[in-house]
């Protein structure tokens, strides 16, 4: 299993010499399977990185195939949408999956992303690729080629990434969603970033989850 974070700021990107360790785009992870299937976490601004480096392989050829698994909807977390390029080829088969986000569909949050106002492409409709939005339920576990991806709502008492105390306070922000994917006798957790100040989760701990 192979592991590459393409992005890893939260809010917005950044440029500049105080960024060149880490980098400067917004959350976007890769995972390769030992037996060469890709699942990819996040769509921020590292997605476009990563995108360059897919289109030349197979998505150049369309014949690309990936799994795209969503954490949450905001936007450093979908930023890269409208620019991730294995979208424009004919060919290529990509599946977005994700909780839906508070009083609308994952397929609504996504489709308002490229809407005329935000983004020329004006609409899902318009991706040349062969592309699914599929809601799951935190909670439940997803068998995807070469993976098992085991997902739970984060309590809100975990959720670094925001620093907010109630969930329930910000009804438009949806529920966050950690996803844990079994590597043999480890695990790789992805759904939280650490801010600054504040106690990091420890990655070693389950967060309970609700099974379906």
């Amino acid at each position: 299993m192979k592991i590459r974070f393409w992005g890893v700021r939260g809010s917005f990107a950044m440029s500049g010499r105080d960024f060149l360790r880490y980098g400067g785009n917004t959350t976007s992870v890769e995972l390769v399977a030992d037996a060469g299937q890709r699942l990819l976490i996040d769509l921020g601004t590292g997605a476009t990185e990563l995108a360059k480096q897919l289109m030349t392989g197979e998505f150049g050829k369309g014949h690309g195939t990936v799994p795209i698994l969503l954490t949450h909807t905001h936007l450093d977390h979908i930023q890269g949408l409208p620019f991730f390029t294995p979208f424009f080829i004919k060919g290529n088969q990509i599946r977005i999956l994700g909780a839906a986000p508070s009083e609308m569909t994952l397929e609504a949050t996504l489709q308002n992303q490229l809407s005329p106002h935000y983004s020329p492409l004006n609409g899902l409709e318009n991706l040349a690729a062969g592309v699914t939005i599929e809601t799951i339920i935190p909670g439940s576990t997803l068998a995807l080629p070469g993976f098992e991806v085991m997902t739970a709502a984060l309590p809100a008492r975990l959720d670094v990434d925001h620093g907010l105390p109630d969930h329930r306070r910000w009804p438009d922000r949806g529920v966050p969603v950690r996803r844990r994917v079994p590597i043999g006798r480890r695990a790789a957790p992805r759904g939280a970033r650490a801010r600054p100040g504040r106690r990091p989760v420890d990655p070693r701990r389950d967060v309970r989850r609700r099974r379906v």
